[in-house]
């Protein structure tokens, strides 16, 4: 058995031109874009309300495609919005973040905010309900885990 990765350097990026985190599912998203009112099929049911938002690296046009790796690139949210039945609306954005973090590998609710946040302990963005960056200047007192967990004492 051959696992896929055989022959990969340790940036996990093959020698030639191609790149297995720049195609496919991986391929970067070129735009921002906001579609509303979406077609579905099947049913959704009333009660499934809210807004499913995911992080993820999206690299820019100065990605380097042998040597890019896919934990590396400006994080970009996608949302859906559901409602009444209805999927309202779809929209990505870049996380903004002056600051030079890539806060880019997941999407928390904190003290009533959500937050975009980076595996690497790096501050989080804050994300207002239309998925704009609001706040890259967040006062946390120390970095921050991109895959946080409940305190079963203390919530």
């Amino acid at each position: 058995m051959t696992l896929p990765i055989a022959g990969l350097g340790l940036t996990g990026c093959s020698s030639n031109t191609s790149n297995r985190y720049l195609e496919g599912n991986f391929a970067p998203v070129l735009a921002e874009s906001t579609v509303i009112s979406l077609d579905t099929t099947g049913v959704i049911p009333d009660e499934l309300a809210g807004r499913f938002v995911r992080n993820g690296p999206n690299p820019n046009d100065d990605a380097s495609r042998s040597r890019y790796h896919w934990f590396v690139g400006r994080g970009m949210v996608h949302g859906v919005r559901l409602d009444a039945g209805r999927a309202m609306w779809y929209r990505n954005r870049y996380v903004a973040s002056p600051s030079g973090q890539t806060p880019n590998t997941s999407v928390i609710g904190h003290a009533g905010k959500t937050l975009a946040i980076v595996e690497s302990g790096g501050l989080p963005v804050e994300l207002d309900y239309e998925l704009t960056s609001v706040n890259d200047d967040m006062k946390m007192g120390g970095g921050f885990s991109a895959h946080p967990q409940l305190d079963p004492d203390t919530g």
